[in-house]
């Protein structure tokens, strides 16, 4: 009598060990919450898109800086406009 037992039978999800072990339903939960650990370890710990994300920023701090200094300086732009728009309407003599 052959005392091997046909292991596929026996797991019902279908789930094989290497060497013909049925998994247990505590296996697989383990495997998944491993599988679901690496995955957000791996999301977390990628370095893609940081250039990115970098220049980004860099963009950003500009374009913060020169709105800034348009509002500390709108006055004197707003001058130098006026001045050079009174001078486009009344030239001076040709040389």
């Amino acid at each position: 009598m052959n005392s091997r037992v046909n292991n596929s039978q026996a797991a019902p999800s279908g789930a094989m060990y290497p060497r013909g072990r049925s998994l247990g339903m505590s296996d697989i939960l383990l495997r998944a919450q491993v599988r679901i650990q690496t995955g957000l370890y791996s999301i977390r710990h990628r370095q893609e898109g940081q250039g990115l994300v970098e220049y980004g920023l860099i963009i950003a701090s500009i374009a913060i800086l020169l709105i800034v200094a348009m509002l500390f300086l709108a006055g004197k732009i707003d001058d130098l406009f006026s001045d050079t728009g009174t001078k486009v309407d009344s030239p001076g003599p040709l040389p």
